[in-house]
């Protein structure tokens, strides 16, 4: 007996999920009426900005299997997609920039939009270069996500 109450509930956990709802307070809810927007925001913003400034401080002359073409480094990455050295440096500054707004929008009244949108058009930029080298598309997911994220900031 207790096997089956448990695939039952197994079940309907899996249904829940699938269809964008939560179980808050014994009652079934959309996930958008359980966690607020400015919640859901926070968590954008903080992932979009620790995982850039993860990408671009802490693993900048690290590989990663994400990395352009052959390039093991960031400078690298850039030569490989044939920009130039410094465009490497202007990039990161923008991209670096952008994270530490969105973060300390978290605390102080900063409109996420500009940073958002400049994240937004480096990432399909990103995903051009990715393109142009002809790297496999499982290259191209962190860009991709990011952009996603971003979106949705945007969409606030």
């Amino acid at each position: 007996m207790r096997e089956k109450i448990w695939a039952i509930w197994v079940a309907r956990c899996i249904f829940i999920k699938k269809a964008g709802l939560v179980c808050a307070g014994g009652k079934i809810k959309l996930a958008n009426e359980v966690m607020s927007n400015g919640t859901l925001l926070l968590i954008l913003k903080s992932a979009v900005g620790f995982g850039i400034l993860n990408v671009w401080i802490l693993r900048f002359n690290k590989a990663t299997p994400y990395r352009g073409g052959n390039a093991r480094t960031m400078p690298e990455e850039f030569v490989a997609y044939g920009l130039p050295v410094w465009l490497t440096y202007v990039v990161g500054a923008l991209k670096v920039f952008s994270a530490l707004w969105l973060l300390g929008g978290i605390w102080a009244p900063l409109p996420a939009a500009p940073a958002a949108t400049v994240l937004c058009v480096l990432m399909v930029g990103a995903l051009l270069m990715h393109v142009k080298v002809r790297d496999p598309l499982s290259r191209s997911v962190p860009a991709a996500l990011m952009l996603a994220l971003n979106l949705a900031i945007l969409q606030g």
